[in-house]
């Protein structure tokens, strides 16, 4: 999926950050000392002694979720549930992170502040063959027997926007080394939805059709921490980071399954479910590992350049309800799982002599 097609808001932030960078940019260089200058005074320029920075990060990234699990494909065929389980396993697609620190030199402190967005789609389209087909997630009175599926069309949809603003502490250590932590308030909003057709082929003019749909959803905010390390060899950097976060979270869902005859047009409803969690307490785990490289003009700031790899995990950050009683219909069970994202990233920085307080 393209990259700025997402989300007319994500459209509006992308339009301010570049403002706010326009202008901070030209602050920089029109920078005007606010003491009289004399003859023999020395005039530090705008631009060599960067101590600001802001960035954007191209990512390319994939979830990992049990909660896209939907079938099960049987080559024995007996009657029993045996074979291989499949899901929907995520390609890799792009997002990008917006970012932001005031205090960049060793031995300093200032502000930082990111914004992430990452929005991925993906289709699967599933056939039986000579194997039998179970349904997953089939409500036990659907109109199709578990292992009567023919085929199997499912699409998904991730979508995460994560906000972080807090401050920042830097020391350092050694003749290259450097050690900062970040401390604040991290937002995490988080939306998966997995969209499933399973098909029966009666006969050559006879189908029958159930259109499951289960939405999970979950915000959070709370306090987050991060703590890096960077090595200097040469105006190359290696830098890891690691961070965590508890997030009060508000976890919500919504599950639909309905039934078709291929002449039918409403179909019948079997479930149709809102699903308030409630609010609970949601850990966080991030690593990021990669390699900076910085140019410093005499006049312009600086100009860096980084990539590497990075990892997130969400734990219990997904429930979903699910029926699974032939005899009593109503009987189900509340589960929680991890969601997982990870991929490697790319970015740039402009940095500048320039506090923001």
């Amino acid at each position: 999926m393209g990259l700025f097609h997402r989300s007319k808001h994500v459209v509006s932030i992308v339009l301010v950050w570049l403002f706010l960078g326009v202008c901070t940019v030209a602050y920089a260089q029109f920078y005007v000392p606010t003491g009289s200058v004399t003859s023999g005074d020395t005039v530090q320029s705008p631009g060599n002694d960067p101590r600001s920075s802001l960035g954007i990060e191209f990512l390319w990234l994939r979830p990992t979720s049990l909660k896209f699990l939907y079938s099960v494909l049987d080559p024995y065929r007996s009657g029993n549930i045996r074979g291989q389980l499949h899901g929907v396993e995520h390609d890799r697609d792009y997002g990008f992170r917006l970012t932001g620190i005031s205090g960049m030199r060793r031995n300093s402190a200032g502000l930082e502040l990111a914004y992430t967005h990452f929005r991925t789609n993906q289709d699967i389209y599933e056939d039986r063959g000579t194997n039998d087909l179970w349904g997953l997630l089939l409500h036990p009175n659907a109109i199709i027997d578990d292992n009567d599926v023919t085929n199997i069309y499912a699409s998904t949809t991730f979508d995460l926007n994560e906000g972080f603003l807090g401050s920042r502490v830097s020391f350092g250590f050694g003749s290259g080394g450097n050690l900062s932590l970040s401390g604040g308030l991290q937002y995490t909003s988080l939306r998966q939805v997995l969209a499933i057709t399973y098909y029966q082929v009666v006969t050559p003019t006879l189908e029958r059709h159930v259109i499951f749909a289960r939405e999970s959803t979950l915000n959070g905010f709370g306090p987050g921490f991060t703590l890096g390390t960077s090595w200097n060899m040469g105006g190359v950097n290696l830098y890891g980071q690691l961070g965590a976060a508890l997030l009060v979270s508000t976890i919500g869902g919504h599950v639909s399954e309905r039934d078709y005859q291929v002449a039918a047009i409403n179909g019948t409803v079997r479930v149709d479910v809102d699903c308030p969690y409630g609010t609970r307490i949601v850990p966080v785990l991030n690593m990021k590992l990669g390699v900076a490289y910085n140019y410093q003009s005499d006049n312009w700031g600086s100009f860096g350049m980084n990539f590497g790899y990075e990892v997130h995990n969400y734990f219990n950050a997904v429930s979903t309800y699910e029926f699974y009683d032939d005899v009593d219909n109503q009987l189900g069970a509340n589960d929680q799982s991890d969601v997982g994202v990870d991929g490697y990233f790319i970015g740039i920085q402009y940095g500048m002599a320039f506090r923001w307080f």
